[in-house]
């Protein structure tokens, strides 16, 4: 990002060596922007400049009676370069944290067969999980009786990576995303609960060996936080493995708005039975009747490099 600051620097430090006078013109009636380039810079092709330098949306629209600004023909080349480098410099900032992260998986759901289950995926619990179609294709779980519904993806050697999803829940119910599952009872997940009107991020743990068939569930960090019924929203929930512990972050947003710039709730797992990696995925529970299950959409993992 330094470096690109000196960049434009350098750009415009270029462009106030150039100091031609800077001449006021008023259109006249039948005056063209091309006509005017051919009469005041002696190049008819300057026109589509000529409307930047002026902020012109519509070079075609232009009324007698309007004043426009016409620099030198060299300053007006040096402001066009000027700008094409900032608007270069402009992208690739955009695009700079996407070239530093390395997707390990894309589902959008938009190659699966409506109401069978997606290629790619593990459904080792409960639910009735297939492709259904709003708009677009996407994952659903609309078995009110499910107690805990989870949908796997990955490999088991991922680790430190981030994974990312679409979710709308139905009426009473709960959601979110897996990482680091190993199996029911040995995963993290970032999660609502108490029908969405908390975000927490939590444990999940065996009881112990004389109980193999039994886990118990540890929240880790727990913040309130209301998502409304039948909305869409965006779950981000990063896991790192460290030296010595495990850490983890999660943020939620609403659909269509802007993503939160820091995370909304951390939280660390120093313990001896700590997950180093692990599938993602995503996890649903009904609660109550009035149940109707949940979606998800444009599933992502990655990592960064």
């Amino acid at each position: 990002m330094k470096v690109l600051g000196l960049v434009i620097s350098f750009a415009l430090l270029s462009a106030l060596a150039v100091t031609a006078e800077v001449e006021v013109y008023t259109i006249q009636k039948g005056d063209t922007l091309e006509k005017i380039a051919e009469e005041k810079l002696e190049d008819s092709e300057l026109w589509f400049l000529l409307a930047k330098y002026n902020n012109i949306p519509d070079p075609y629209l232009i009324q007698a009676g309007q004043e426009i600004l016409i620099p030198s023909k060299a300053e007006l080349v040096s402001y066009s370069k000027e700008k094409s480098l900032e608007a270069r410099v402009a992208e690739l900032e955009r695009l700079l944290p996407e070239l530093a992260l390395e997707y390990l998986l894309e589902d959008n759901f938009e190659d699966d067969e409506l109401a069978e289950r997606p290629h790619g995926w593990l459904f080792p619990s409960g639910g009735r999980w297939g492709i259904s179609y709003s708009g677009s294709r996407m994952l659903e779980q609309t078995d009110r009786g499910a107690p805990n519904s989870a949908a796997l993806t990955g490999q088991r050697g991922w680790s430190s990576y981030i994974v990312q999803v679409e979710l709308k829940i139905e009426n009473s119910g709960d959601g979110g995303v897996f990482a680091y599952w190993n199996s029911h009872h040995e995963n993290y997940r970032l999660r609502t609960s108490g029908k969405r009107t908390k975000l927490e991020i939590a444990k999940r743990v065996p009881t112990g060996p004389d109980r193999p068939d039994r886990y118990d569930t540890i929240t880790l960090n727990r913040i309130p936080f209301s998502l409304e019924d039948r909305k869409w929203y965006v779950l981000k929930f990063e896991v790192t493995t460290h030296g010595s512990y495990t850490y983890l972050k999660g943020k939620v947003w609403r659909k269509g708005e802007t993503e939160p710039g820091t995370w909304l709730l951390e939280a660390s797992d120093h313990s001896s039975e700590r997950y180093k990696s692990g599938l993602a995925g995503v996890w649903t529970i009904g609660v109550g009747e009035s149940y109707r299950g949940t979606k998800f959409d444009n599933f992502v993992v990655f990592r960064r490099k």
